[in-house]
This record gives C-alpha cells, structure tokens and sequence, in this order.
C-alpha cells in the first residue's frame, strides 16, 4: 500500500519541532542569567538572594536554602529572612537550625523568624532560647520579639515570666514586656522601666490580672503566682 504524503501534517511537525527547540534555548539562556547566590563577592551574592526572594523565581528556596549555609553571615541572614518571609513549611528546618549558628547574628535573625510559622513547636523553641542564661542577650530579645505572633499559651507565659523575673539583665525584661503588650495590642509607656521597680512589678502584676493571662497559664499548665501587694494603688 503507497503512503500518501500529507504536507500538511509535515509542517506541524516542523513547527513543533521549532517550538521545542525555542523552549529548550529559553530555559538554556534563563538558567545562564539567573542569580547565583554561590558565586561573586559577599555582596554579590547577597543581592543575589534578594533578588531570588523578590522575584520569586523558580528553584527559589533551592537557592536561598543553600544560601543559609553561606560562609558569611550576612548573606546567611539575608537568606534566612527571604526564605521566612515565603513561610512554607519545607523551610522551617533551615531556619530553626539557624538558631544554633555560631554567629549571634544570625541566630538572632533566625529566632525572630521563627515565630512566624506560629505554631507550638516555634513556641516551644523560641521559649528555650529566650530562657537561656547562656545565650547572648541580643538572641534571647529576638526570641522575645519571635514570639509576638505566637498563639501558643507557651508564649504568653515566656514573656510574663521572663518580665518578672529580676534575676534576668533588664534589657531582655524590657523587651519580655514590650513584646507582651504587643501581643496584646498595646505599647509600653515610657516611664515603665524594670529599672522602675515598683512600676515594673505593677505593670507584670496588671498583666497578670487579665483574663487572658489566666486562661493561657491554665491552658499550659503553669502555675500562675501573684502578688497583689506590687499593685501600685497611689
């Protein structure tokens, strides 16, 4: 049996034939331009992982997520707030191993990231790491400030616990309250100062005393110790 010859049928393939090869020398030529957060100057690749972050092209977590093991630290903390800012859960893991950093710098950025994925787990870790008296005090405040957008009853307790406690440096307790009032949706007035004490201790004793607080220690479990005495009533 003779084939027919069908022209038209040879011009499809010829067109997606061109089609192909058009798509292959696109992705060849997007590839070659894209930035490389492994290459170039600190700077360089800094602005490489912005640019990634901003963009949102594709292969970006790839990227950024090689960028957080960067030998400098800049460009680790630059990747580490691109890839919280996307909040995916595949990303949680870089940025929570970031807190054991060896350069506070980024454990610090990485702790106040953290508390963007608001969840128990973040609480919890954040919790430890502004508790610690080992820590340099500029994590554990990031810790503190991580923990804002935290809903876990954990959360509420760090800060209230951490901002009466006068065995802790007085900047992380300032931060403890400036990030409760936060979460609460106030501002700390100027002259409530731990170095204040008796404004200090009514301002925790105040916080205390909301219903809120309450509900989130019994809902952790934790003991809620009060001193009505601190209340300063002048």
């Amino acid at each position: 049996m003779a084939m027919s010859y069908d022209p038209g049928r040879k011009k499809l393939l010829i067109f997606g034939c061109g089609a192909l090869l058009c798509i292959v020398l696109a992705v060849i030529l997007w590839s070659s331009q894209r930035p490389d957060v492994t290459s170039g100057s600190e700077q360089d690749r800094i602005d490489a992982v912005t640019q990634i972050a901003a963009e949102r092209l594709a292969g970006a977590r790839r990227s950024l997520a090689r960028a957080v093991k960067d030998e400098s630290p800049r460009v680790r903390r630059a990747a580490i707030i691109s890839l919280a800012q996307m909040v995916q859960p595949e990303d949680r893991n870089a940025i929570e191993e970031a807190i054991s950093d060896n350069d506070p710098t980024v454990r610090a950025v990485a702790a106040e990231c953290l508390g963007r994925f608001n969840d128990a787990k973040a609480a919890a870790k954040l919790s430890a790491v502004a508790e610690s008296a080992q820590e340099d005090k500029s994590v554990r405040k990031a810790a503190l400030r991580g923990l804002v957008p935290c809903d876990a009853p954990i959360a509420v307790v760090t800060l209230i616990e951490i901002a009466g406690d006068e065995s802790i440096p007085n900047e992380v307790r300032l931060q403890a309250g400036k990030s409760m009032l936060a979460k609460a949706g106030g501002k700390l007035n100027p002259d409530r100062r731990p170095e204040n004490r008796a404004l200090w201790r009514d301002l925790v004793q105040r916080l205390k005393n909301d219903k809120r607080t309450r509900d989130k220690y019994s809902a952790a479990g934790v003991k809620l110790v009060n001193h009505p005495d601190h209340i300063v009533t002048d």
